[in-house]
């Protein structure tokens, strides 16, 4: 029976560099998954901090859930010390395994656990996702939610700014001899069904050869997002249990980028961070740009209710064909019956944002920017919305929350 973990991270076949991240503290029985939010020089960080930094805070005596509160505010802050750029943030999925089997899951977001074993494979985590609101509200079925227009949207995210706090899910369980548990970000489970999920695990082969084998089946089925993979065998736990600190356990450290894309988790290893992947921006021919060219004007950003005085946009990514390509983006957005912008910083490539904090029953207009590196920028079209008339539509079933 195995004992060893294995985990894997893949950059994807579209993106063109990896934000998730993976780790693990054997002394503690500690595996964190997760999946940066922010683009270039952020989402990687962001990921990486929550991989480092909630060991740490488990190994000084936190829970693992405090441990990712904690995290979450150590994101949020790290930008002013220098660590990053505002806006940046990361889902997360962390387990902790004790030498009997037992365990506590603890999430932020998207990324997810799933128990697996002669009972087939179960999920043990709740989405933090627009959809998933939208299901828990009956609005929409679970098989509605998978091709959704939103489905990519998080509600709940560490480093967000607009949340002061967040909400961590914890669930607690025991595995059997025998039983694995899977971590996993949703580059896997946006590509790869349950059931394809279900399969794989319970075919011949180490934990090694079948998270290469889930890797390769998103990217079969399209790879359009990085795909994170820790499988965690029964016995892989820590003596010291789940429930409090260890004592002498050396902090995870950051390496990489690594040469090869999989890696094992060893019962001799003491700490292992994987954030796979380097990054390439493509610039074109910097001789021949024309320095004044503005870059695409961005797409109209798409507004959805969130919650009563929170809004997500989301916007597509123009096409660039030449000329200066968009670096960042920004979006500005004021009471149709005010004359000041409120301003925000937003990232290049996850195309969406949070507005919080706003007035029941006011209209807004909001703009996005697009910016380049050269100096040069374009605004998108305004888009007009009211919070009443968001409920509306999504109370009769409406998909857009807004219109130009």
């Amino acid at each position: 029976m195995e004992r060893a973990a294995a985990c894997l991270t893949d950059v994807g076949r579209v993106r063109d560099h990896n934000e998730d991240c993976v780790g693990a503290d054997l002394g503690l029985g500690l595996w964190v998954v997760a999946d940066g939010l922010g683009g270039h020089e952020a989402g990687e960080i962001a990921s990486a901090l929550a991989v480092a930094e909630i060991p740490r805070f488990v190994a000084e005596g936190s829970t693992l859930a405090e441990a990712v509160e904690q995290c979450h505010e150590l994101i949020r802050q790290a930008p002013a010390q220098g660590v990053g750029v505002p806006g940046m943030g990361a889902t997360v999925v962390a387990a902790q395994l004790g030498a009997c089997g037992e365990f506590q899951v603890c999430w932020v977001g998207d990324s997810r656990a799933y128990v697996f074993g002669a009972g087939g494979l179960r999920q043990v985590t709740v989405d933090h996702s627009y959809v998933q609101d939208l299901v828990n509200a009956d609005l929409i079925t679970p098989e509605e939610a998978l091709t959704h227009p939103q489905r990519n949207v998080v509600t709940q995210c560490l480093g967000s700014e607009a949340l002061a706090t967040v909400e961590v899910g914890r669930v607690t369980g025991r595995l059997q001899e025998g039983e694995v548990l899977l971590l996993c970000s949703d580059g896997l489970t946006g590509e790869v069904s349950d059931g394809d999920i279900a399969a794989v695990l319970d075919a011949e082969g180490s934990l090694e050869e079948k998270a290469q084998r889930l890797v390769e089946e998103a990217n079969a089925n399209g790879g359009s997002d990085n795909i994170t993979v820790a499988l965690i065998p029964a016995g892989a736990g820590a003596d010291a249990g789940v429930g409090g600190r260890t004592l002498g356990t050396r902090k995870m450290e950051a390496v990489g980028p690594p040469v090869g894309r999989r890696v094992a988790v060893g019962v001799a290893a003491a700490v292992l961070l994987v954030a796979a992947g380097s990054f390439i921006l493509s610039w074109g021919d910097p001789f021949s740009r024309n320095v004044d060219e503005p870059p695409p004007k961005p797409a109209a950003p798409i507004v959805t209710l969130m919650r009563p005085d929170s809004v997500t946009l989301t916007w597509d990514e123009p096409s660039v064909t030449g000329g200066p390509a968009i670096s960042a983006y920004e979006m500005r957005y004021q009471k149709s019956d005010a004359s000041e912008w409120t301003d925000h910083t937003l990232d290049s490539m996850d195309f969406r944002t949070v507005i919080g904090s706003l007035e029941s029953g006011a209209t807004y207009r909001v703009q996005v920017l697009a910016k380049n590196d050269e100096g040069s920028s374009e605004w998108s079209d305004f888009v007009e919305f009211d919070l009443p008339a968001l409920q509306t539509d999504l109370q009769d079933g409406g998909q857009d929350g807004g219109d130009e």
